[in-house]
């Protein structure tokens, strides 16, 4: 998150802007200043914060190669200057540069990072933090790759179960294009001389390619104008959408619900299996996830916790995890083995949605065939029977 923060200085109104996770942390920042009159959060959806394109395979080069040459007793310094003399993007540079002026004026990594987190997302931030308190950075980084690893295989699987369909769709709507330039208007005059028996298909093809002709403008004016209302809606009433995402809708809801809880299960692993303490890591991961209903849960979890309630508990009271995950936490409070079952949930929830990514390419795309062969049914009936009633008048 971006802010703004106005001080004093010299008997004149200032600002400067500062990235943090929250207003709290912009205290730790090196730059915060004296004398601050008021904190603004800059909007998430400014200008300048839309077109930095995220290139996670690069991302997870870079802490792979860091993670390889710490591990070979290579100095963070080190690192840095060999990496930075290595061919990356402009954004994965900058990354880098802030990461080695960061060591060479005496501040923490994590807290350069935070300006990037846009680019590179929020788990580098919280490793690098937790490596840097526990002086074992080496351990940190390489549970860093692990996860972004796991997570970059997800979304390829992610992507692989759908590209395949959207391409099919856009292969249909190119067609689609096509058709109504080029060839509808070669027939159009044997449309028209069957005047009011034109078959039902070919008047709703006419008629379609006829408002599309005239109200195009219209049409993606009226597109922009729900994305934009859509975005401002959903900024409004994010935590009612989240929740309408996580728990509501048949099977998408299944599949969005276990891609964040292995991400989150697999995030306490890691963090715990780094001497962690339970709690300590929940902090940590708090907000791991985009959705804010999620977030709220977790942090509703860190108070009860921090209440006295057990862990089990705390996790049963949010609603939101099934009872096996629950158990599990339970037999982890009873034997003392949290890292243990930590790893267990965490398989758990990758093996239920790797079966829900693999039900949606077998559901998905005998779907999509059938609703494609219909449309390309409706489009030959609308074409050829015309011409075939034209034939039988002529005979």
């Amino acid at each position: 998150m971006r802010f703004k923060v106005y001080y004093e200085d010299d008997k004149k109104l200032k600002s400067i802007s500062l990235d943090a996770n929250s207003k709290s942390d912009l205290k730790e920042n090196e730059n915060y200043p004296y004398n601050v009159v008021k904190i603004k959060e800059i909007s998430k959806f400014e200008f300048q914060n839309k077109f930095i394109i995220k290139n996670d395979k690069e991302i997870l080069e870079i802490f792979y190669e860091m993670s390889t040459m710490l591990e070979a007793k290579l100095s963070i310094d080190e690192v840095l200057e060999i990496l930075l003399n290595t061919k990356f993007s402009k954004n994965t540079n900058e990354v880098l540069l802030s990461m080695r002026n960061a060591l060479a004026n005496g501040y923490d990594i994590h807290k350069a990072l935070q300006k990037h987190q846009k680019y590179i997302g929020y788990l580098p931030i919280i490793f690098f933090k937790i490596g840097e308190r526990n002086s074992n950075l080496a351990e940190s980084i390489s549970s860093l790759y692990n996860l972004l690893n796991e997570n970059y295989i997800i979304n390829q699987k992610l992507k692989s179960a759908t590209s395949y369909p959207i391409m099919l769709l856009f292969a249909l709507l190119t067609s689609l294009i096509v058709i109504f330039i080029y060839v509808i208007p070669k027939f159009e005059y044997i449309f028209s001389s069957l005047g009011d028996d034109l078959p039902l298909s070919t008047f709703m093809l006419l008629f379609i390619k006829d408002f599309v002709s005239l109200y195009y403008v219209y049409i993606f004016l009226s597109l922009f104008i729900i994305y934009i209302l859509t975005l401002s809606i959903y900024k409004k009433y994010q935590y009612f959408f989240d929740e309408v995402l996580i728990s509501k809708i048949p099977y998408v809801s299944s599949m969005y619900k276990y891609t964040v809880f292995y991400k989150l299960f697999l995030s306490l692993y890691l963090i715990v299996k780094s001497k962690f303490q339970f709690q300590n890591a929940l902090i940590s991961v708090e907000n791991i996830s985009s959705n804010l209903y999620v977030r709220t849960k977790i942090k509703d979890i860190i108070q009860d916790i921090n209440n006295g309630m057990s862990i089990s508990r705390a996790f049963e009271k949010t609603k939101l995890f099934d009872n096996i995950a629950i158990r599990l936490l339970l037999t982890a409070q009873k034997t003392n083995k949290i890292e243990t079952i930590l790893f267990d949930i965490q398989q758990l929830y990758k093996k239920r949605l790797m079966q829900y990514i693999k039900k949606l390419t077998l559901v998905l795309e005998p779907l999509l065939m059938a609703f494609i062969s219909s449309i390309v049914l409706w489009l030959v009936l609308a074409i050829m029977t015309p011409i075939w009633q034209m034939g039988t008048l002529i005979k």
